[in-house]
């Protein structure tokens, strides 16, 4: 049983629109354990900075922002739009910014016995020692698809070749950050959902999961 466990951490990380936030909230209830979607604190920061009209560079009202982060903002799902998005990958570029959020992730995961945490730097850099790593990708083409329903849900108006155009560049910007680009970790497991439904992803995630509990005992 996963809930006799202590100090286990499942970590999703992958690429955008690769269905990241709706498989950890899945193994999450599946597991009614905690979770934490590390990109929404950025969303979160991002939103705050387009409302207040802040300069991105101001260090001193953002880091006063990421103090004042209120864990039930990071389930809005307005979080979500293409403005925001954008913003969200912008200031994760900078090195202060991302210390600050990270010190943030790093004191939460400390209070959990049992949790799943999910980004783009999970494996890598927040939870190196993570019991599962899971590194969920999918075609271009397929995320962008995946990404216009959730846009168009939000009543967000995109067309497809904008929103290839947007994650190609997102990806690329992400991978290739100077600080904790988005890369695979050595140890996890890669999920490809390209062909699978949610409910598939979910299936195979936890297959993996299972396996490593198994291993555990």
């Amino acid at each position: 049983m996963l809930q006799e466990k202590e100090n286990f951490i499942i970590a999703i990380d992958g690429v955008a629109a690769s269905g990241k936030g709706s498989l950890s909230r899945k193994i999450a209830s599946h597991y009614n354990i905690p979770f934490l979607p590390t990109g929404n604190l950025y969303r979160v920061v991002a939103r705050e900075i387009i409302n207040r009209r802040i300069d991105q560079h101001d260090h001193k009202n953002i880091l006063d922002i990421i103090d004042n982060i209120e864990e039930q903002e990071l389930s809005n799902p307005l979080l979500q739009s293409d403005q925001i998005s954008k913003m969200a990958s912008e200031i994760a570029k900078d090195s202060q910014i991302r210390k600050k959020l990270n010190d943030f992730q790093c004191q939460w995961i400390k209070k959990q016995k049992i949790a799943v945490v999910e980004g783009r730097d999970i494996g890598t850099v927040i939870c190196p020692n993570a019991q599962v790593k899971i590194f969920l990708t999918a075609d271009l083409e397929i995320r962008a698809k995946r990404r216009l329903k959730d846009l168009h849900k939000l009543g967000i108006s995109v067309n497809l070749t904008e929103a290839i155009d947007d994650l190609r560049k997102r990806d690329a910007q992400d991978s290739s950050r100077k600080n904790s680009p988005m890369k695979k970790a050595k140890d996890a497991k890669t999920l490809d959902s390209t062909n699978l439904s949610i409910e598939q992803t979910f299936e195979h995630a936890v297959e993996i999961i299972e396996k490593e509990i198994d291993k555990q005992r």
